[in-house]
């Protein structure tokens, strides 16, 4: 199994490229199948308060839900993402689900 660091779970935004002299196309957007940029935020804030309880080994909707149940109060928008997304392993697996932790 290979080891994936925290940079391969969250791409980096480059800047598009410009034409370079010598070049004969330009440079092309990649659709990528991933959260929104502010999606991925709220979902990442999410994974990282530990005031909901761990995260490791359950969904985010078990983790929500664990956390609405015990009254800790988690944001509702979180909630609205995953249901919004129920197939999307980007809205509905949290942070570290490709870690063994």
């Amino acid at each position: 199994m290979t080891s994936k660091t925290i940079s391969d779970v969250y791409k980096q935004k480059k800047p598009n490229r410009p034409i370079v002299k010598g070049e004969d196309r330009p440079a092309t957007k990649v659709k990528h199948d991933v959260a929104s940029s502010s999606d991925e935020e709220v979902l990442k804030d999410f994974d990282l308060t530990l005031e909901y309880g761990p995260c490791v080994g359950i969904s985010r909707l078990e983790r929500w839900q664990r956390a609405h149940k015990h009254g800790l109060n988690p944001p509702a928008k979180v909630r609205d993402l995953i249901l919004k997304h129920p197939d999307d392993a980007s809205y509905t697996h949290s942070l570290w689900r490709d870690y063994n932790i």
